[in-house]
């Protein structure tokens, strides 16, 4: 399995236009690799109010606008939000006599169809460092493990009376078996 790891450390708030352009240049470097890619770092952005304590509040970025439309242009998902909805964790912090505020700017975007290799992604403490550590447990399959392929329907079948008949028997039986469960 070929699998592009990127690490990146982005320009920070007060560089507005060198954060969407640093963004441009990593989505351009990585766009006809045509392999699983994995972004991770300092993107110096919270994507969600969940993402921030303390401070001033601060309307959406056009550089955090910028993200998500490459989110959904990739397919990608920012993957411990996603496995921990609600949560509130940073991974980076600043603090004085008087106040404290925190961020969650160190995330992991990857392709939505590589959820299924996740085991586990987290946020921890670090030594030394106004940042935390993120980190993402993720599995890759044995290419030699594999069955024959992805499975394609014979659409042929869709002309067997006989066929198209029994499909409509099994699910009638299974509307009528499963009427009360609330998940169908």
């Amino acid at each position: 399995n070929d699998m592009c790891i990127v690490n990146i450390y982005a320009p920070t708030k007060d560089k507005p236009t060198e954060q969407i352009t640093f963004l441009k240049e990593v989505m351009n470097t990585i766009e006809g690799m045509n392999i699983n890619t994995i972004i991770g770092g300092d993107f110096n952005v919270c994507l969600d109010q969940l993402d921030k304590s303390g401070g001033r509040k601060e309307p959406p970025s056009k550089y955090a606008q910028q993200i998500y439309d490459y989110m959904d242009e990739y397919d990608l998902c920012d993957v411990w939000r996603l496995l921990n909805p609600g949560v509130k964790r940073y991974t980076w912090r600043e603090s004085n006599n008087t106040r404290l505020i925190q961020s969650r700017l160190d995330f992991w975007l990857i392709p939505i169809h590589m959820l299924y290799n996740i085991n586990n992604t987290d946020i921890t403490c670090s030594i030394l460092s106004d940042h935390s550590i993120i980190s993402l447990n993720f599995t890759i399959e044995d290419a030699n493990l594999r069955g024959r392929g992805f499975w394609k329907f014979n659409s042929q079948l869709l002309t067997d009376k006989n066929y198209v008949e029994r499909v409509k028997t099994v699910l009638n039986e299974s509307r009528l078996k499963f009427h009360n469960e609330e998940n169908k």
